[in-house]
């Protein structure tokens, strides 16, 4: 890792000096989508005696976002950063009588930097004290996730703000301000702050506590000082309450899709397979609860880990074994999922999923017909699977009717279910004679055309009937 030692300059009577560094950025995917945190940590000396610097502000500024916290009586400090993927940083270190230093750094989720020492300059533009409270930033938070009470995760996170003068320097006890908190949005399960106000102390830092309800979601923590020209707040600090344990009555799971071609030979499809866990008072568990799922048929992952909304998503992919339920008999598969509740013991849901194959049963009733003049004829189209189920929903059918002075036909569309009947297996259309005043006998063709299309795969059949309209 390079720093470079940027040139000072002059800003509001202190000299500015700044030095950079850049980490290895990795470009790869998996890196830009990675959550985790960022520790950082270094100790600030004087450059002249090496003595610690205590009471030096770190701030840190990275995209939209702003930390920032304080060096204890060594002189250290030690910060958490939340980031997803990479993110360009700004560490600005001030402290009354010295230089202010820049330091530009480049932060990939889950790494530890450690800046070591960090060498402050005396200023020959010295303050000696801070000025009035202007600025509230967040130094700490304890945790950025709580669970609900009775969840088993911590319930608590406690926020610490630091208070800085219009330079940016922390507020002296000379300058003390009180700081009043309160939440802006919640989701109102009981979830309260305690205390509601502190006073900062020697290195401008205050805390308070978010202390969680029964109810999951996101809150939102302000802090405020009361000013004769004009209140001054922190931007809302987010914390993100999350459920408890999974309740076997708020469990279960769903399917992308509930008949999928894969009984077709050679075809190998895939269907998501969702499970929805919430906790006993309905709100979603907390995150990475894992779920664990099997299947009476194809091949699925053992287990998966639900998200901040309580779901939790598995893939089922077809191939062997080829399923046959013993109640409804072949192509109908079984996937259970299963999770712990609170008591660590097992708790279970199921459901269907039919792989469906190509279209064997392909029935027109009636098969021969006479349309009379001016009249007209309703048909009944029955699909069937080889195991009598029906075709994949989804499944497209084309209907054509051909001929001289007769109209009908109909484009269907597969309703996607498992057993035989209107929409999934049973189609109806009508066909009519337009031409009234020309009695004769004409051919008439009835042209089926059946299209199953499914992750790219796709097979189509046809056939015809005859008959003929007067």
């Amino acid at each position: 890792m390079k720093r470079y030692i940027k040139s000072a300059f002059v800003i509001t009577l202190l000299v500015l000096a700044a030095y950079s560094c850049k980490l290895g950025i990795d470009p790869s995917e998996d890196a830009q989508n990675k959550e985790g945190t960022v520790i950082i940590t270094g100790v600030v000396v004087d450059s002249t005696s090496g003595n610690p610097v205590a009471g030096a502000t770190v701030r840190f500024t990275f995209g939209s976002e702003e930390l920032a916290t304080t060096t204890n009586e060594d002189g250290k400090f030690n910060t958490d950063i939340f980031i997803t993927g990479n993110a360009d940083v700004r560490i600005e270190i001030t402290k009354s009588n010295y230089k202010r230093l820049l330091i530009d750094d480049y932060l990939t989720a889950g790494q530890s930097i450690d800046l070591g020492v960090i060498n402050l300059e005396r200023s020959e533009n010295a303050i000696d004290a801070s000025g009035d409270a202007a600025v509230i930033v967040l130094s700490a938070i304890s945790n950025g996730s709580i669970g609900i009470l009775e969840s088993g995760s911590p319930v608590t996170s406690v926020l610490t703000f630091l208070v800085q003068d219009s330079v940016g320097t922390a507020i002296d006890l000379q300058h003390k301000a009180t700081v009043n908190f309160s939440i802006v949005g919640g989701p109102g399960g009981g979830e309260y702050i305690s205390p509601v106000s502190g006073v900062t102390n020697a290195f401008g830092i205050v805390s308070t506590t978010l202390t969680s309800g029964l109810s999951a979601g996101a809150v939102q923590v302000s802090a405020m000082i009361e000013s004769e020209t004009g209140n001054i707040y922190s931007n809302p600090v987010s914390v993100v309450i999350h459920g408890g344990f999974p309740d076997d009555a708020h469990f279960s799971i769903a399917a992308e899709q509930l008949n999928i071609p894969g009984g077709i030979e050679n075809w190998v499809v895939e269907d998501n397979i969702t499970a929805y866990v919430g906790d006993k008072y309905s709100n979603p568990v907390k995150p990475q609860t894992a779920v664990y799922f099997e299947s009476t048929g194809g091949i699925m992952e053992a287990e998966v880990f639900t998200n901040a909304l309580g779901r939790g998503t598995n893939i089922l992919t077809t191939s062997a074994p080829f399923p046959n339920h013993p109640t409804y008999g072949l192509g109908f598969a079984t996937i259970t999922a299963s999770t712990r509740d609170e008591n660590s013991e097992f708790i279970t849901t199921d459901m269907l999923i039919l792989f469906s194959g190509k279209p064997q049963t392909i029935n027109l009733t009636p098969s021969s017909f006479i349309i009379p003049n001016a009249g007209s004829e309703t048909f009944h189209l029955l699909i069937l699977d080889p195991n009598g189920n029906p075709i994949a929903g989804g499944s497209s059918i084309s209907i054509r009717v051909e001929g001289e002075g007769v109209s009908g036909g109909e484009t269907f569309e597969v309703y996607d279910g498992y057993f035989p009947g209107d929409g999934t297996s049973d189609f109806y259309f009508v066909v009519s004679d337009t031409d009234p005043d020309e009695n004769k006998q004409q051919p008439v063709s009835i042209v089926i055309q059946i299209t199953i299309s499914y992750g790219g795969n796709s097979f189509t059949v046809e056939t015809a009937y005859s008959g003929i309209s007067y």
